[in-house]
């Protein structure tokens, strides 16, 4: 009948009706779900860059007590301060930031370099080969004075702890600065701390820098000098950052 025809089609009408609203709901849906996607991609992307690094609050000590020794090195060589003094600044970097108390328990229970995640390692002076060769002598602490600094450290008892280092290493501290290493940079001669292997102690020997990998090691030099007295002769530090790069992965 004409009644049955037209119900038929005022069905498939609105069979046709709710397929098109349904599409149209799925392309709708679709869109939101991508531009949920690229806002949240957006959001990962622009915050880190919004965001202050941690590590520009305030100067690292590897920088800052950089230029304490290149400072007593100048004017010792130049007569106008003593040995002892530049000995001194040089024993606390070595101290501050002492290797081997990584992943060591701080001795007292106090603060010391195991609360941080990279140590001083290897430590010389780099530029200009003659002028390096020359201040590498000078350079040198004694041996008297290392081992004077080693007993102070082992009585300490103070909010922050130096804590000590192996007899094996102190003779290497107190050792001639010969150790030629090339640093990409220019010429440089210092010594390593883990120059050998030491049972249960030093796993691993890296005689110079380049015998960790490129994200094992981070570079500490001073920064109150010129550019041209830094191309002529600088210190130069640089941490063993195994301990992060371990964390991390």
């Amino acid at each position: 009948s004409n009644r049955d025809d037209d119900d038929d089609e005022d069905d498939e009408n609105q069979q046709e009706g709710s397929g098109r609203e349904s599409l149209v709901g799925k392309k709708l849906s679709n869109r939101t779900t991508q531009r949920t996607i690229l806002l949240v991609l957006v959001m990962l992307i622009s915050l880190p860059l919004l965001s202050t690094e941690s590590y520009m609050r305030t100067p690292a000590s590897a920088e800052y007590a950089a230029d304490d020794i290149l400072q007593a090195f100048n004017r010792m060589v130049a007569g106008t301060g003593s040995r002892d003094t530049y000995e001194e600044v040089v024993l606390k970097y070595l101290y501050y930031h002492n290797w081997f108390l990584s992943g060591q328990t701080c001795p007292h229970d106090a603060a010391c370099a195991s609360w941080f995640y990279s140590q001083v390692f290897w430590i010389g002076i780099e530029g200009t080969k003659s002028i390096v060769d020359s201040h590498a002598v000078d350079a040198q602490l004694r041996e008297d004075t290392v081992e004077a600094w080693n007993i102070v450290a082992a009585a300490q008892d103070n909010i922050y702890n130096y804590g000590t280092m192996p007899s094996q290493v102190l003779k290497v501290v107190a050792s001639a600065w010969d150790q030629e290493c090339d640093t990409g940079d220019s010429y440089a001669k210092g010594f390593s701390l883990l120059e050998s292997q030491i049972d249960g102690i030093v796993t691993f020997a890296a005689k110079c820098p380049k015998d960790l990998r490129l994200t094992e090691f981070e570079k500490f030099t001073p920064r109150l000098l010129t550019a041209a007295a830094y191309e002529e002769y600088h210190f130069v530090f640089y941490f063993d950052l195994r301990p992060y790069t371990h964390d991390e992965a």
